[in-house]
């Protein structure tokens, strides 16, 4: 019953939330830690469809500095 967009937030800045990691993750922000993961899917509800498939391509993992 959650939009793709709803699904991402709950793997993204609500996850961090919720592990109390919102200062370094979840964000894009000045001293965060990036982490963007490349999907191989045409549209975000792909990521949803099929369970145990894994369409991630790569995870590219930063941190930003001011």
């Amino acid at each position: 019953g959650v939009t793709p967009e709803e699904a991402r937030m709950g793997t993204t800045r609500h996850a961090a939330k919720a592990l109390g990691l919102e200062q370094q993750y979840g964000v894009v922000a000045p001293d965060a830690f990036a982490e963007f993961a490349v999907w191989d899917v045409n549209h975000p509800a792909e990521l949803i469809y099929e369970i145990g498939a894994d369409p991630l391509h790569t995870v590219i993992s930063h941190r930003l500095v001011s």
